[in-house]
């Protein structure tokens, strides 16, 4: 198993047991027609309810810095792989976006053994005028994130 999936795992099995956790599976079906490639992607990766809130988040596992994407790095002209790729970001933004909801991003940095949660509408201000590509664990904590023990 994948250090993604082992992390997921041991996140699920980190909640109590008296919340509601759904994560939401990506379906492995997809549709390439002409000229055009189609995947159905989910906005994030699980849904957490405690019984007064619920949690939109993106669970992330990296061994140093994650890529993000960014509007302005996709239109620089270069190839970019981003780990936190835009329906990701954008999923949790719109989630942000209603009352009741906290959506965030659930980074594990396997490096520093350290597992911090960024609410989303922190890592867009800290990022937007960002000069690097790439976020660790120290920016986690420039960003207002809550370290998870």
């Amino acid at each position: 198993m994948n250090t993604g999936k082992l992390f997921e795992r041991d996140f699920k099995a980190s909640v109590p047991k008296e919340y509601y956790f759904l994560r939401l599976h990506d379906p492995a079906v997809g549709f390439t027609g002409g000229a055009s490639s189609f995947a159905v992607s989910n906005p994030f990766d699980c849904l957490l309810y405690t019984g007064k809130e619920l949690y939109c988040l993106e669970l992330k596992s990296t061994s140093g810095a994650i890529t993000y994407w960014r509007e302005d790095f996709e239109t620089d002209g270069k190839k970019h792989t981003f780990e936190i790729k835009k329906h990701q970001i954008l999923g949790l933004q719109r989630a942000a976006g209603s009352e009741g909801v906290f959506a965030a991003l659930v980074i594990n940095f396997r490096n520093k053994e350290e597992t911090w949660c960024i609410p989303i509408r922190n890592f867009l201000d800290y990022t937007n005028e960002l000069r690097k590509k790439s976020i660790n664990a120290e920016d986690a904590a420039l960003m207002d994130g809550i370290l998870i023990p």
